[in-house]
C-alpha cells in the first residue's frame, strides 16, 4: 500500500555546509585577512619564518583592521557559491577600505597574477620590499598606476 505523507526532507541539513567545505572556507578566509593585514603592519618576515620583532613592523601605521574580516568573509562564501551554481556575479569593493581585500583575495586565489603576470605566487615574491613596502602594497600600487 503507498502512503500518501511523503516524508519530510531536512531543509536545514540539506543548506548547511559540510566540515571540509567548512574547513576549506575557514583557511582561505585566514589566509585572506593575514594577506590584507600585512598589507598594512609588516615591513619584512611577511611568512615569519622568525618570530615576529618589532622591526619587523612598519614605522608608521595610516590605517586600523576594521572591516578586513568581514570582507574577506563576503569575498570567500561569495566565490563559493559562484563555482557552486555558475553565477555571473561582480563584487564591487573599495578602493578604500575594499581595495587592499581585493588585491589579497585575487592574489591569493591567483587571478591577480592572471592580469598582473610580472606578480608571481612564490615566498620571493612575497618577501621582497622597496624602503617601507612590501609587495601585496607595491602591486595595490601597480593597480593605480595602470588604471589612472
Amino acid at each position: 500500500m503507498e502512503t500518501l505523507i511523503t516524508p519530510k526532507k531536512d531543509k536545514k541539513k540539506e543548506n548547511t555546509l559540510s566540515p571540509e567545505v567548512l574547513k576549506k572556507i575557514n583557511a582561505y578566509w585566514r589566509a585572506a585577512n593575514y594577506l590584507s593585514v600585512g598589507q598594512f603592519y609588516l615591513h619584512q618576515n611577511p611568512l615569519l619564518h622568525e618570530s615576529l620583532q618589532l622591526e619587523n613592523l612598519k614605522k608608521m601605521m595610516l590605517r586600523h583592521w576594521g572591516s578586513r574580516p568581514g570582507q574577506n568573509f563576503l569575498y570567500a562564501h561569495l566565490n563559493r557559491i559562484i563555482n557552486k551554481y555558475d553565477l555571473h556575479i561582480i563584487h564591487i569593493s573599495g578602493p578604500g577600505y575594499g581595495g587592499r581585500e581585493l588585491v589579497a583575495n585575487t592574489y591569493l586565489e591567483g587571478t591577480y597574477s592572471e592580469i598582473h603576470q610580472d606578480i608571481i605566487q612564490d615566498e620571493a615574491e612575497l618577501t621582497s620590499h622597496d624602503s617601507s613596502t612590501n609587495v601585496l602594497i607595491n602591486m595595490y600600487k601597480k593597480i593605480i598606476e595602470k588604471n589612472v
